[in-house]
This record gives C-alpha cells, structure tokens and sequence, in this order.
C-alpha cells in the first residue's frame, strides 16, 4: 500500500520564545486615527522583546480600563502574548 509521506509544517519560533518574564507600559495613552491605543512590550524568557499595541478605544476611559486588565492579567500569568487566529 502506498502512502503519501506525513509533512509536518514548520513551527513558529515565536511559540518558542518562553514565559513572559516582564514587561513595561508607555506612561500614556496614544491617540491614534482618531481613537485611542495603548503601548507595551513584553519581554520572554529566552530574552526576546515584543512590542505590542492594543487599540480601536473610542473613549479614553475604556483603554484605560483595558489597559489596567491587561497589567492584571500579566500579574496573574494570563495573558495570552500570540492568540489564535481566526
């Protein structure tokens, strides 16, 4: 019987960066095509660094607040640094 030989696709180096060990926020909110953004990077375990911006708030009150859940979530070890795509 012939079998067509199983390829396994190549991984994602970023999948092997590690824990997140740190991180540090930008002091303020950015406006950014006029909505509001938040800045941070976060840094692995194997010593890599990430920026990251989260945005699309209308308000300045609602990143603020994502802002803080996104801190409470790195404390606990929450945070998911490469979501699923969708």
């Amino acid at each position: 019987m012939n079998r067509k030989p199983l390829e396994t696709p190549e991984i994602n180096p970023a999948f092997t960066h590690g824990e997140i060990i740190d991180w540090k926020f930008n002091p303020s909110i950015t406006p950014a095509k006029g909505k509001y953004c938040f800045r941070f990077s976060l840094t692995f375990a194997d010593g890599t660094e990430e920026p990251r911006q989260v945005g699309g708030f209308s308000k300045k009150s609602e990143c603020l607040k994502e802002r803080e859940r996104v801190i409470a979530q790195l404390h606990n070890h929450e945070y998911v640094a490469f979501p699923k795509a969708t």
